[in-house]
C-alpha cells in the first residue's frame, strides 16, 4: 500500500518511465474558477473574466462551455506529455461553485463521473479534484448550513463516488485568499486567514482517511504575502477570494504533476490463489500486493462476470491482496488475473493462474463391452465418459483386477477404454467402473457380465478335405497347416480354399490378410 504524504513541492525532472505504446489515462481537472481559468460570458462582462492575463490571450472557448485554453489543466497535459507519459486532461471547472452544487454536477452528463468505467481493464481515468474555496466565502457571509466540516463531507462524498465508479482521485487543497475586506487595487492580504487554513488542514486528514494523493496548492502557491503581486489576479469586489493568473497557473500545474510523475507506472502482481484443485465454488482470489499500485483489475476466465476494478484500501491489508466475488464458478477448469493500476495509468497483467472447481461428485458411468461371450482373454473394456469425472476405477471379479485411470489417458469422444494386462481364466466374469474426482469418489456402474470360450479348432490334413463350421473371433486363433492338397473353409463369407503351402487368415468369414501360413477358427 502506498501512503501518500504532504505535497512535494519541488518540480520534478521530465523523465519518462512509461512503455512505449501504453495507453493515454485520463485526467479530469474538477473545481471552480480556479480550475476552469476563468468565468464564463454574462451581462456584466460580455466577453467572459479570463484570468490567463493580459486579455485572456491563452483563452479559448471550444464547442463546449469549458475552456481549452485557460487555467492549469492544459499546462499539466503538456508537462505530462514531455515527461513521456500519455495523458489527456480536460477542464471540468465551473466558476462560482461550492461543493453542494459540485456534489451533484459530478455525475452529470459530460463530467467526470457519468459513467462507472469498473469493468474496463483499460480505463485509468483520475479526477483531480479542487473545490471548496467559494465555501470559505460562503462561511465568512454566515451562509447557514455551511462550515468547514460539511465542506470535507462533501469532498467525501465526491471522492466516494468517484471510487464506486473506479475513477481514481487527487485531493487538491483550495488556494489562499485576500483577506476579506482588503481595499481594491490593493495585493497585500493574509495568507494566514484562519478559516481558509483550518479547511485545508481538513483536506489533509480527508486524503489521508481516503488513501488519496494530497496536492498543497495551498501552500506552494502562495507560501507568503509576497506571491498575491505575482501570482494572483485583480480582484472584483471586497471580499473576493483572489483568482489565480498566468505566472499562478504556470505554478500551479507541476504542483499537480509531481505525485503523478513520481510515481512509476506500476508491473505485474504476484499470484498467490487458487490454484490447482479447490472445493469451494466461489474461492478467495489472493495476489501480493505491488509496491506502485493503488487499484487491481481481477479477470476470471477471460471476463465472464467476475472482471472489475478494486481500490487497495478495500481489498489489501499486511502485503496481501484478496476478494472473493461470492458468485459461483461452475464445476471444471478455470483461469485467472490481475492487472495493476495508479495516478501513472494502468499496468501490467499479471500471469495467468489456473485451478479447478470441484464441489459434487460425478455421476455413474455406463459399463459397455464386453458384455456378451468373447474368445479374447485380456479383452478391452469400454464405458462411457462422464463430464466432470477425472479418474475411473476398473474392478473385474471384485478382487481379480484394480485398476485406477486418468480419464485424460483414456477418454475420448465420450467413450472410455482400457485393456489391462492380467489374462482372464475360460469362464464367467464381471466387471465395472466408478468414477472419481478431488471432491470425491461417484457412484459404482452396474455390474456387466460376460464369458471367456475356449478356441477349439478342427485340425484335417486329409488332401481335399473340408473344414467346417462358423467363424467367430480372429484374436482366438490356431494354426491348421495343410501339407498336402486342398483346404476349404465353409464360413458366412463364402467357402475359401486353401492349397497346400497356403494360407490366410480369416476375419469372421472374410478373408483380410494373406500370409505364410492358413488360420482359421470355429465352434468347438
Amino acid at each position: 500500500m502506498r501512503n501518500f504524504g504532504v505535497a512535494l513541492l519541488a518540480c520534478l525532472a521530465l523523465v519518462s518511465m512509461t512503455a512505449p505504446g501504453a495507453a493515454a489515462t485520463d485526467y479530469w481537472a474538477f473545481g471552480d474558477s480556479i480550475t476552469r481559468g476563468g468565468t464564463p460570458p454574462s451581462p456584466a462582462f460580455p466577453f467572459g473574466f479570463f484570468l490567463d492575463w493580459p486579455a485572456g490571450l491563452d483563452c479559448t472557448i471550444a464547442a463546449t462551455s469549458y475552456p481549452t485554453k485557460c487555467g492549469y489543466h492544459w499546462r499539466l497535459e503538456n508537462a505530462l506529455a514531455l515527461a513521456g507519459i500519455p495523458n489527456d486532461v480536460f477542464n471540468r471547472g465551473v466558476a462560482g461553485e461550492g461543493t453542494p452544487a459540485a456534489v451533484s454536477r459530478i455525475e452529470l452528463a459530460g463530467e467526470p463521473l457519468e459513467t462507472s468505467r469498473c469493468t474496463d481493464s483499460n480505463a485509468g481515468d483520475v479526477l483531480l479534484l479542487m473545490e471548496g474555496t467559494n465555501n470559505v466565502s460562503a462561511i465568512l457571509a454566515g451562509f447557514p448550513g455551511i462550515s468547514t466540516t460539511t465542506t470535507k463531507n462533501d469532498l467525501g462524498a465526491m471522492i466516494q463516488k468517484a471510487t464506486d465508479k473506479c475513477v481514481h482521485s487527487v485531493v487538491a487543497s483550495t488556494i489562499r485568499r485576500l483577506l476579506a475586506g482588503t481595499p481594491l487595487g490593493t495585493w497585500t492580504g493574509d495568507p494566514l486567514e484562519p478559516v481558509t487554513l483550518e479547511l485545508k488542514n481538513k483536506i489533509v486528514a480527508l486524503a489521508g482517511e481516503k488513501n488519496r494523493a494530497y496536492v498543497d496548492v495551498w501552500t506552494a502557491l502562495c507560501p507568503n504575502q509576497a506571491c498575491y503581486n505575482v501570482r494572483f489576479h485583480a480582484r472584483l469586489v471586497p471580499g473576493d477570494p483572489g483568482h489565480v493568473n498566468q505566472n499562478g497557473y504556470t505554478t500551479m500545474a507541476p504542483i499537480f504533476q509531481v505525485p503523478i510523475t513520481l510515481t512509476p507506472l506500476p508491473g505485474a502482481a504476484t499470484l498467490t490463489g487458487p490454484s490447482g484443485d479447490v472445493t469451494d465454488s466461489t474461492p478467495l482470489f489472493s495476489w501480493n500486493e505491488h509496491a506502485h499500485s493503488d487499484w487491481y483489475f481481477l479477470e476470471v476466465d477471460g471476463g465472464t462476470g467476475y472482471e472489475r476494478w478494486h481500490p487497495e484500501e478495500d481489498i489489501c491489508a499486511g502485503g496481501v491482496c484478496s476478494f472473493d466475488p461470492m458468485s459461483a464458478l461452475a464445476d471444471g477448469d478455470h483461469t485467472w488475473r490481475v492487472r495493476t493500476r495508479n495516478l501513472r495509468g494502468v499496468g501490467s497483467w499479471s500471469a495467468s493462474g489456473a485451478f479447478s472447481v470441484w464441489t459434487a461428485p460425478p455421476a455413474a458411468s455406463s459399463p459397455g463391452y464386453p458384455n456378451t461371450d468373447v474368445f479374447d482373454t485380456t479383452p478391452i473394456y469400454e464405458w462411457s465418459e462422464v463430464a466432470n469425472a477425472t479418474e475411473y476405477d476398473l474392478e473385474v471379479d471384485t478382487n481379480l483386477i484394480q485398476q485406477t485411470y486418468l480419464a485424460s489417458n483414456v477418454c475420448s469422444g465420450g467413450l472410455c477404454s482400457a485393456t489391462p494386462a492380467t489374462a482372464l481364466a475360460v469362464g464367467p466374469h464381471s466387471w465395472r467402473v466408478r468414477t472419481r474426482n478431488p471432491f470425491s469418489n461417484g457412484p459404482w456402474s452396474g455390474t456387466s457380465a460376460f464369458e471367456v470360450l475356449a478356441c477349439s479348432p478342427l485340425i484335417n490334413d486329409l488332401p481335399g478335405a473340408t473344414v467346417s463350421g462358423t467363424l467367430l473371433e480372429s484374436a482366438c486363433t490356431e494354426l491348421i497347416v495343410g501339407n498336402l492338397g486342398a483346404y476349404t473353409v465353409a464360413a458366412p463369407g463364402g467357402d475359401v480354399t486353401f492349397h497346400a503351402g497356403e494360407t490366410v487368415t480369416i476375419h469372421n468369414g472374410f478373408t483380410v490378410e494373406e500370409s505364410a501360413r492358413f488360420t482359421a477358427i470355429v465352434d468347438k
